[in-house]
């Protein structure tokens, strides 16, 4: 048997249900964006406090250029988490450079009833 995939996804994520477990298989197809790269084993919350609060202290303004959808909304998630808590300034601009993600944000933000639905929680 033959099995194509994109992207696996991985645990733990605050926007994205876990990936689920794939099903035996013969050969196996999918994207391979990192390769054999492990992820980083540090917290993606802390460091982006770490790196949000030394760049924020000496700019007007925080820039966030991405491609990405996924990973922009995971930082822009994770800025904002940190912001709620009081970890890194409130002060300071966050742009975002990415028209896709900002365009994919518009949506969602247009459909919240359905949001509940879309990142796997209650509105």
């Amino acid at each position: 048997m033959i099995l194509f995939t994109g992207d696996l996804g991985r645990p733990r994520q605050p926007l994205l249900p876990d990936p689920v477990p794939l099903s035996p298989c013969d050969h196996l197809l999918l994207e391979s964006t990192y390769g054999n790269r492990d992820h980083p084993k540090e917290d993606a919350k802390r460091a982006s406090a770490r790196s949000s609060t030394r760049r924020s202290a000496a700019a007007a303004s925080l820039l966030i250029p991405a491609f990405a959808v996924g990973r922009t909304q995971h930082v822009m998630y994770l800025l904002r988490s940190l912001r709620a808590e009081g970890t890194i300034p409130t002060d300071v601009p966050i742009f975002v450079d990415s028209p896709m993600a900002i365009e994919a944000n518009r949506i969602v933000m247009s459909h919240l009833e359905d949001a509940g639905d879309i990142l796997g929680c209650a509105t």
